[in-house]
């Protein structure tokens, strides 16, 4: 029986080997495999795919990038999911103009004349939940109450603050988990400092040792995700 490990939004078919060492992650087609040792323990396999996740989306994104059109939204062209890119299928089928199933976005053919807002839409929708759900599960964690969240056109701002509401850009949804989550780091270390102070940035890295790596891929692949 096949062994299964899923990470987050990352699921790995595990293929335990006889021999010692590190364990690996590497694709073959679609799937995501994870080679490992016999004897290490599926918590240890877990912790190493946690402190790689973003290495992980990297190669996934390099990936995927190869084979997606120039001519957006049409039929193959890729869009952005939390860090996975998934196939525009076009259909002719009355139903929701879109809808991420088995997969692949499913976009009528009716809706290509507006499928940019009907993306918008469906992100947003996306993003309230997940967002709402990582904010009040990392609040705590850095001595701050469960904030309320909501999902806004931020023009080229990824986040914002209302008082106590955090704003958060509905394109974000698109980025990778890890990248998610630094920018809801980022916010809620504004409680400490409004300005990117030493102490602001002491709090982003008390909670995410590695925010230097995301933030770089933020800003690195940030604006390709609001014009997309």
């Amino acid at each position: 029986m096949s062994e299964a490990l899923t990470v987050g939004e990352l699921r790995f078919e595990v293929r335990r080997r006889p021999e010692g060492g590190a364990p690996s992650v590497h694709l073959e087609g679609e799937a995501l495999i994870l080679s490992a040792p016999a004897e290490i323990t599926t918590a240890a396999l877990r912790a190493f795919v946690e402190g790689r996740q973003l290495w992980i989306y990297k190669r996934l994104l390099e990936r995927d990038a190869l084979s997606t059109p120039a001519t957006p939204y049409a039929e193959g062209d890729r869009r952005l999911y939390l860090g996975r890119r998934h196939q525009i299928r076009i259909i002719d089928e009355a139903g929701e103009p879109l809808s991420l199933r088995a997969g692949r976005f499913e976009l009528r053919r009716a809706a290509l004349p507006e499928a940019r807002a009907h993306f918008i839409r469906w992100y947003t929708a996306r993003a309230a939940p997940w967002i709402t759900r990582r904010a009040e599960e990392i609040a705590p964690q850095m001595a701050q109450p469960r904030p309320e969240v909501e999902i806004h056109d931020l023009g080229f701002r990824w986040s914002s603050r209302r008082g106590a509401i955090l704003r958060f850009h509905w394109a974000l949804i698109q980025a990778p988990p890890p990248i998610v989550e630094y920018v809801i780091v980022h916010e809620l270390a504004h409680a400490v400092d409004l300005r990117h102070s030493a102490r602001f940035w002491g709090a982003v890295e008390a909670r995410s040792p590695d925010y230097l790596e995301r933030k770089a891929w933020l800003e690195a692949h940030g604006a390709a995700l609001i014009a997309r």
